[in-house]
Protein backbone atom coordinates (compact mmCIF):
# COMPACT_ATOMS: atom_id res chain seq x y z
CA UNK A 1 0.00 0.00 0.00
CA UNK A 2 1.52 3.50 -0.83
CA UNK A 3 1.97 6.03 1.67
CA UNK A 4 0.49 9.23 0.72
CA UNK A 5 3.06 11.94 1.38
CA UNK A 6 2.50 15.71 3.59
CA UNK A 7 0.99 17.95 1.72
CA UNK A 8 2.94 21.00 1.12
CA UNK A 9 2.41 24.55 0.75
CA UNK A 10 5.16 26.41 -1.56
CA UNK A 11 5.58 30.29 -0.61
CA UNK A 12 6.45 32.19 -3.37
CA UNK A 13 7.46 36.16 -2.40
CA UNK A 14 7.19 38.62 -5.08
CA UNK A 15 7.66 42.16 -5.96
CA UNK A 16 7.94 43.62 -9.80
CA UNK A 17 9.13 40.43 -10.97
CA UNK A 18 6.34 39.79 -13.77
CA UNK A 19 8.78 38.38 -16.08
CA UNK A 20 9.81 35.74 -13.91
CA UNK A 21 6.98 35.01 -11.85
CA UNK A 22 5.31 32.26 -14.47
CA UNK A 23 8.76 30.54 -14.96
CA UNK A 24 9.20 30.22 -11.19
CA UNK A 25 5.46 28.83 -10.76
CA UNK A 26 5.85 26.23 -13.43
CA UNK A 27 9.19 24.92 -11.98
CA UNK A 28 7.35 23.88 -8.34
CA UNK A 29 3.84 23.22 -10.04
CA UNK A 30 4.80 20.10 -12.01
CA UNK A 31 6.43 18.76 -8.94
CA UNK A 32 3.30 18.95 -6.49
CA UNK A 33 -0.52 17.27 -6.37
CA UNK A 34 -3.64 18.46 -6.32
CA UNK A 35 -3.49 18.44 -2.20
CA UNK A 36 -0.39 21.17 -2.35
CA UNK A 37 -1.05 24.64 -3.05
CA UNK A 38 1.03 27.76 -3.87
CA UNK A 39 0.83 30.71 -2.36
CA UNK A 40 2.31 34.05 -3.81
CA UNK A 41 2.18 37.11 -2.06
CA UNK A 42 2.28 40.00 -3.99
CA UNK A 43 4.58 42.95 -1.68
CA UNK A 44 2.50 45.38 -3.18
CA UNK A 45 3.68 45.56 -6.97
CA UNK A 46 3.33 48.36 -9.15
CA UNK A 47 1.29 45.81 -10.96
CA UNK A 48 -0.82 42.83 -9.75
CA UNK A 49 0.75 39.64 -10.94
CA UNK A 50 -1.14 37.75 -13.66
CA UNK A 51 -0.89 33.55 -13.41
CA UNK A 52 -3.06 31.30 -14.87
CA UNK A 53 -4.07 29.62 -11.88
CA UNK A 54 -6.50 26.92 -13.28
CA UNK A 55 -3.19 25.96 -15.54
CA UNK A 56 -1.82 23.80 -12.61
CA UNK A 57 -2.74 21.26 -10.59
CA UNK A 58 -2.02 22.58 -7.30
CA UNK A 59 -4.15 25.32 -5.81
CA UNK A 60 -2.41 28.83 -6.91
CA UNK A 61 -3.55 31.60 -4.19
CA UNK A 62 -2.17 35.35 -4.75
CA UNK A 63 -2.13 37.24 -2.04
CA UNK A 64 -1.34 41.32 -2.40
CA UNK A 65 -0.26 43.15 0.60
CA UNK A 66 -1.59 46.80 0.63
CA UNK A 67 1.94 48.30 1.46
CA UNK A 68 5.54 46.86 0.52
CA UNK A 69 6.79 44.99 3.40
CA UNK A 70 9.97 43.72 2.54
CA UNK A 71 9.82 39.52 1.46
CA UNK A 72 11.01 38.68 4.01
CA UNK A 73 7.29 40.05 6.07
CA UNK A 74 5.87 38.81 2.69
CA UNK A 75 7.45 35.48 3.69
CA UNK A 76 6.38 35.39 6.76
CA UNK A 77 2.24 35.99 6.18
CA UNK A 78 2.72 33.34 3.22
CA UNK A 79 4.00 30.77 5.83
CA UNK A 80 1.02 32.30 8.36
CA UNK A 81 -1.61 31.44 5.28
CA UNK A 82 -0.35 28.39 4.40
CA UNK A 83 -2.75 25.52 4.91
CA UNK A 84 0.02 22.53 5.16
CA UNK A 85 2.30 22.00 8.23
CA UNK A 86 5.46 21.84 5.73
CA UNK A 87 6.60 24.91 3.70
CA UNK A 88 9.13 25.14 0.67
CA UNK A 89 10.20 28.54 -0.40
CA UNK A 90 11.10 29.88 -3.68
CA UNK A 91 11.95 33.32 -5.12
CA UNK A 92 9.99 34.96 -7.61
CA UNK A 93 13.05 34.90 -10.15
CA UNK A 94 14.52 31.36 -9.50
CA UNK A 95 13.71 27.89 -10.10
CA UNK A 96 13.11 25.00 -8.70
CA UNK A 97 14.61 22.00 -10.07
CA UNK A 98 13.15 18.39 -10.98
CA UNK A 99 12.57 16.47 -8.14
CA UNK A 100 13.04 19.31 -5.36
CA UNK A 101 9.80 18.84 -3.59
CA UNK A 102 10.61 14.93 -3.27
CA UNK A 103 14.35 14.94 -2.65
CA UNK A 104 13.78 17.42 0.76
CA UNK A 105 10.61 15.26 2.24
CA UNK A 106 12.58 11.98 1.79
CA UNK A 107 15.35 13.86 3.84
CA UNK A 108 12.80 14.83 6.39
CA UNK A 109 10.87 11.48 6.58
CA UNK A 110 14.29 9.92 7.12
CA UNK A 111 15.82 12.58 9.35
CA UNK A 112 12.62 13.14 12.19
CA UNK A 113 14.47 15.06 14.28
CA UNK A 114 15.13 17.82 11.53
CA UNK A 115 12.62 20.99 11.89
CA UNK A 116 13.73 21.55 7.91
CA UNK A 117 16.45 20.83 5.19
CA UNK A 118 18.06 22.66 2.37
CA UNK A 119 19.73 21.77 -0.94
CA UNK A 120 22.86 23.04 -3.15
CA UNK A 121 22.05 24.78 -6.16
CA UNK A 122 23.11 26.33 -9.22
CA UNK A 123 24.30 29.85 -9.17
CA UNK A 124 23.81 31.86 -12.56
CA UNK A 125 26.38 34.33 -12.63
CA UNK A 126 25.60 36.98 -15.45
CA UNK A 127 22.93 37.40 -18.24
CA UNK A 128 24.67 34.80 -20.22
CA UNK A 129 23.82 32.71 -17.91
CA UNK A 130 27.17 30.83 -17.07
CA UNK A 131 26.63 29.06 -13.95
CA UNK A 132 28.39 27.34 -10.84
CA UNK A 133 26.86 24.06 -8.94
CA UNK A 134 27.68 24.65 -5.29
CA UNK A 135 27.08 21.03 -4.95
CA UNK A 136 29.89 19.13 -3.20
CA UNK A 137 28.38 16.34 -0.87
CA UNK A 138 26.38 13.55 -1.48
CA UNK A 139 23.64 12.17 1.36
CA UNK A 140 21.90 14.02 4.22
CA UNK A 141 24.22 15.90 6.85
CA UNK A 142 23.57 18.55 9.23
CA UNK A 143 24.53 22.14 8.23
CA UNK A 144 24.81 24.14 11.66
CA UNK A 145 28.71 23.27 11.55
CA UNK A 146 28.68 25.26 7.48
CA UNK A 147 26.48 27.27 8.01
CA UNK A 148 28.27 28.90 10.90
CA UNK A 149 30.96 28.87 9.46
CA UNK A 150 29.38 30.98 6.52
CA UNK A 151 28.57 28.72 3.62
CA UNK A 152 25.89 29.84 1.96
CA UNK A 153 22.77 27.83 1.76
CA UNK A 154 20.09 30.47 -0.42
CA UNK A 155 17.18 29.88 2.40
CA UNK A 156 14.87 31.75 -0.35
CA UNK A 157 14.59 29.09 -2.59
CA UNK A 158 16.22 25.96 -1.49
CA UNK A 159 14.29 25.72 2.51
CA UNK A 160 11.47 23.26 2.94
CA UNK A 161 10.66 23.44 6.89
CA UNK A 162 8.12 22.17 9.33
CA UNK A 163 5.27 25.09 9.32
CA UNK A 164 5.56 25.47 13.39
CA UNK A 165 9.24 25.34 13.41
CA UNK A 166 9.67 28.58 11.28
CA UNK A 167 6.75 30.17 13.58
CA UNK A 168 8.25 29.02 16.65
CA UNK A 169 11.79 30.53 15.43
CA UNK A 170 9.78 33.95 14.36
CA UNK A 171 9.97 33.28 11.29
CA UNK A 172 11.90 36.33 8.90
CA UNK A 173 13.56 39.17 10.54
CA UNK A 174 11.25 42.13 8.76
CA UNK A 175 13.63 44.61 9.39
CA UNK A 176 16.58 42.88 7.64
CA UNK A 177 17.40 43.09 4.18
CA UNK A 178 20.75 41.79 4.04
CA UNK A 179 21.74 38.45 5.07
CA UNK A 180 17.86 37.68 6.40
CA UNK A 181 18.41 33.79 5.53
CA UNK A 182 21.80 33.54 7.42
CA UNK A 183 19.63 35.08 10.53
CA UNK A 184 16.53 32.47 9.54
CA UNK A 185 19.16 29.40 9.55
CA UNK A 186 20.92 30.81 12.53
CA UNK A 187 18.33 31.05 14.51
CA UNK A 188 17.16 27.66 13.42
CA UNK A 189 19.82 25.81 14.12
CA UNK A 190 19.71 26.83 17.62
CA UNK A 191 16.58 25.96 17.98
CA UNK A 192 16.42 22.48 16.45
CA UNK A 193 18.57 20.39 13.59
CA UNK A 194 18.40 21.58 9.93
CA UNK A 195 19.69 19.43 7.24
CA UNK A 196 20.85 19.27 3.84
CA UNK A 197 19.14 16.85 1.44
CA UNK A 198 22.28 16.11 -0.43
CA UNK A 199 21.25 17.34 -3.76
CA UNK A 200 21.07 20.55 -6.16
CA UNK A 201 17.70 21.60 -5.75
CA UNK A 202 17.26 25.26 -7.66
CA UNK A 203 18.69 27.75 -10.16
CA UNK A 204 19.77 30.50 -8.45
CA UNK A 205 19.84 34.18 -9.63
CA UNK A 206 22.11 36.77 -8.49
CA UNK A 207 20.02 39.50 -5.72
CA UNK A 208 18.81 42.19 -7.81
CA UNK A 209 19.37 44.20 -4.19
CA UNK A 210 22.15 45.85 -3.43
CA UNK A 211 22.50 46.33 0.11
CA UNK A 212 24.90 49.61 1.17
CA UNK A 213 28.22 48.72 2.67
CA UNK A 214 26.91 50.40 6.39
CA UNK A 215 23.55 48.37 6.33
CA UNK A 216 25.51 45.01 6.09
CA UNK A 217 28.36 46.01 8.62
CA UNK A 218 25.05 47.05 11.22
CA UNK A 219 23.45 43.81 10.65
CA UNK A 220 26.60 41.76 10.73
CA UNK A 221 27.30 43.73 14.41
CA UNK A 222 24.04 42.66 15.34
CA UNK A 223 25.22 39.25 14.47
CA UNK A 224 28.05 39.26 16.14
CA UNK A 225 26.16 40.61 19.72
CA UNK A 226 23.38 37.97 19.48
CA UNK A 227 24.56 34.76 18.51
CA UNK A 228 28.55 34.95 19.19
CA UNK A 229 27.68 33.91 22.56
CA UNK A 230 25.37 31.62 21.96
CA UNK A 231 27.90 29.80 19.73
CA UNK A 232 29.80 26.52 21.62
CA UNK A 233 33.34 26.91 21.29
CA UNK A 234 34.27 24.39 18.92
CA UNK A 235 32.32 26.88 16.33
CA UNK A 236 33.39 29.88 17.55
CA UNK A 237 36.42 30.83 15.47
CA UNK A 238 34.54 29.48 12.51
CA UNK A 239 31.86 31.87 12.87
CA UNK A 240 33.94 35.03 13.77
CA UNK A 241 35.92 33.47 10.36
CA UNK A 242 32.69 34.27 8.87
CA UNK A 243 31.72 37.37 10.47
CA UNK A 244 35.35 38.83 8.77
CA UNK A 245 34.49 37.48 5.65
CA UNK A 246 31.55 39.49 4.96
CA UNK A 247 32.89 42.21 6.67
CA UNK A 248 35.75 42.26 3.96
CA UNK A 249 33.68 41.70 1.18
CA UNK A 250 31.57 45.09 2.25
CA UNK A 251 34.68 46.75 2.36
CA UNK A 252 36.12 45.15 -1.17
CA UNK A 253 32.53 46.05 -2.94
CA UNK A 254 32.47 49.81 -1.08
CA UNK A 255 36.09 49.78 -2.67
CA UNK A 256 37.64 50.54 0.37
CA UNK A 257 40.65 47.92 0.01
CA UNK A 258 42.67 48.51 3.44
CA UNK A 259 39.92 47.98 5.94
CA UNK A 260 38.84 45.39 3.57
CA UNK A 261 42.57 43.63 3.94
CA UNK A 262 42.19 44.27 7.46
CA UNK A 263 39.06 42.20 7.52
CA UNK A 264 40.39 39.74 5.73
CA UNK A 265 43.10 38.93 7.67
CA UNK A 266 41.14 38.95 10.82
CA UNK A 267 39.26 36.26 8.53
CA UNK A 268 42.50 34.26 8.20
CA UNK A 269 43.75 34.40 11.73
CA UNK A 270 40.12 33.00 13.07
CA UNK A 271 40.46 30.19 10.64
CA UNK A 272 42.82 30.01 8.13
CA UNK A 273 41.91 26.98 5.91
CA UNK A 274 38.53 27.65 5.47
CA UNK A 275 38.46 30.90 4.85
CA UNK A 276 41.24 30.56 2.47
CA UNK A 277 39.18 28.12 0.79
CA UNK A 278 36.21 30.24 0.78
CA UNK A 279 38.53 33.44 -0.85
CA UNK A 280 39.45 30.99 -3.55
CA UNK A 281 36.07 29.79 -4.09
CA UNK A 282 34.61 33.83 -4.67
CA UNK A 283 37.86 34.74 -6.78
CA UNK A 284 38.33 31.74 -9.49
CA UNK A 285 34.66 30.10 -9.32
CA UNK A 286 32.61 33.20 -8.52
CA UNK A 287 30.34 31.54 -6.10
CA UNK A 288 28.75 33.96 -3.33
Amino acid sequence: MKVRRPAVSVVIPHYNQHQYLERSVASVACQLDAMDEILIVDDNSSEAPIIKADAWIPTVRVLILPRNCGPGMARNIGVEQARHDYIAFLDADDIALSGRITAQLRALNANTDWAGCVGDFVYQRDEKKNSLATHQEQGFFEIRRKLLAGRIFAAGSTLMMKRQAFLNVGGYNPDLRVYEDWDLLIRMVFYSAVGHCGESIANISPSTRRSSKDDRLRVLRQFNERYAGLVEAKDYRRFMQALAYERASAYFHARQIWSGFLAAMAGFWYAPLIFSRRFAARIFKGLP
